[in-house]
């Protein structure tokens, strides 16, 4: 969902809740501003959070006013505002902001963006210029519509939730391998060499590679050795299998990655062909595994260095780039049919 579809879908409701709060305006007092990132980075929801300017909050409705010059605040400022305290092993919430327009008005919305690293608390108090204190080691969260208070800790059992959070027991074995496949250091794993790879934080994660047989697909012309072999790969925890699919060596076995995605364009009787990965997807997450976080298939190939398969952060931006590949397809064919080559790699066998 866009933001402005979802800050106006929260607008709608009438009421503050657990990850949103609006503030008609930005306070003289910036550090005021800082315990209530802190409260939405700490929320309880495992999701994205908002602190909305702009907007009049009535008690019994909410009313958009949009949001004057008056004490604005810019990214640079957000960003000095975070890094001008002392955050428990140095993590910082990542934020972002943005202006909308909204019943032709501009509101600013502050993003706190979900993460795995809470509780977020400081380590030495900050005060504020209308000296309230925002404590060290207290952590602060966000309960329906209410902070913390600053003088008080959040109740054990929400500190307890942020803690299993951080440490991905809340999740599935399925879903914590989404976030171990990220922390690519961890993992022992020698491709070419081992059958096998494993997670060392925690080895019941590990990695089967069956023996590589020789394939054909379209992506071995793109390296100077186009000699491929493919084998099938299983995920598992424990004995259990989480996941399987292909791996795919590349350039002589000198480039491994997972199997990619296909799609296509159908134009009469021929097919023209794109790969792709996304990249939160365990495909796209065992890429950054293989890659060592780089993402990194190179070809020693003039020209077809790092293009060959195409890197979607999402379905969602992998569905707007195939109606934009549609789209202009004609204008990308013309472009290519008198080079021999790239019509031989575009059009599918």
């Amino acid at each position: 969902m866009k933001l402005i579809d979802e800050i106006t879908e929260l607008i709608s409701k009438g009421v503050e809740g657990p990850y949103w709060d609006f503030k008609l305006k930005y306070s003289d007092d910036r550090k005021d501003l800082l315990k209530d990132i802190i409260c939405m980075a700490n929320n309880l929801e495992d999701r994205d959070a908002y602190i909305i300017f702009g907007v009049k909050d009535n008690y019994d409705s909410i009313e958009v006013v949009g949001i004057d010059n008056e004490n604005r605040m810019n990214r640079n400022e957000l960003r000095q505002l975070l890094k001008d305290v002392k955050f428990s092993s140095g993590i910082r919430p990542q934020v972002s902001l943005d202006t909308l327009e909204i019943d032709n008005k501009s509101i600013d919305v502050i993003t706190i963006i979900n993460s795995s690293h809470t509780p977020y608390f400081l380590t030495e108090d900050v005060t504020s210029e209308k000296r309230k204190v925002i404590w060290a080691h207290h952590i602060y969260t966000r309960v329906n519509d209410s902070n913390t208070d600053s003088n008080r800790s959040a109740d054990i059992n929400h500190i307890e939730y942020l803690w299993r959070k951080r440490f991905g027991i809340l999740k599935s074995p399925l879903e914590r391998l989404h976030i171990f496949l990220h922390d690519y250091e961890n993992w022992f794993i020698d491709l070419g060499n081992k059958r096998y790879a494993y997670y060392k934080l925690l080895p019941e994660y590990r990695i089967d590679f069956e023996e590589p047989e020789p394939a054909n697909e379209t992506p071995r012309h793109f390296y100077l050795n186009s000699d491929m072999n493919h084998g099938k790969l299983y995920v598992k925890f424990h004995s259990t299998t989480l996941f399987e699919t292909e791996y795919w060596t590349l350039d002589g076995f000198g480039v491994y990655v997972p199997q990619p995605k296909l799609s296509y364009v159908q134009i009469g009787d021929d097919t023209y062909v794109y790969y792709y990965f996304l990249l939160d997807s365990l495909e796209g997450k065992l890429l950054y595994l293989f890659t060592k976080g780089e993402n990194n298939y190179y070809s020693r190939v003039p020209g077809f260095e790092n293009k060959h398969f195409l890197l979607f952060q999402n379905v969602s931006e992998a569905k707007d780039f195939n109606c934009f590949y549609n789209e202009n397809f004609k204008r990308v064919f013309d472009q290519v049919k008198n080079d021999k080559r790239q019509y031989h790699l575009l059009k599918a066998n």
